[in-house]
């Protein structure tokens, strides 16, 4: 696959990621924030952070056909 370069942040406001450290303990990944010291679990299938929705931003190469700009009226991701 191709190589793709992120770093891991709280939202899209380059605000750095609340983690500070991660620990595997009870069958989970425990984790502590950076901002007030509590402590939550790291899972895959969650897409909050502490409650809050994690918000991202994606950046692509310009539409193009046959090299010539095109702009799309509708897009469907899936990610």
């Amino acid at each position: 696959g191709a190589n793709v370069w992120h770093e891991r942040q709280s939202g899209i406001l380059d605000d750095k990621w609340r983690v500070t450290s991660i620990v595997s303990a009870y069958g989970d990944l425990l984790v502590g924030d950076s901002i007030d010291g509590r402590i939550g679990t790291l899972n895959k299938d969650t897409h909050t952070e502490y409650g809050e929705v994690i918000k991202r931003q994606k950046t692509s190469t310009p539409f193009t056909a046959d090299q010539f700009p095109m702009s799309v009226a509708e897009l469907l991701l899936t990610m």
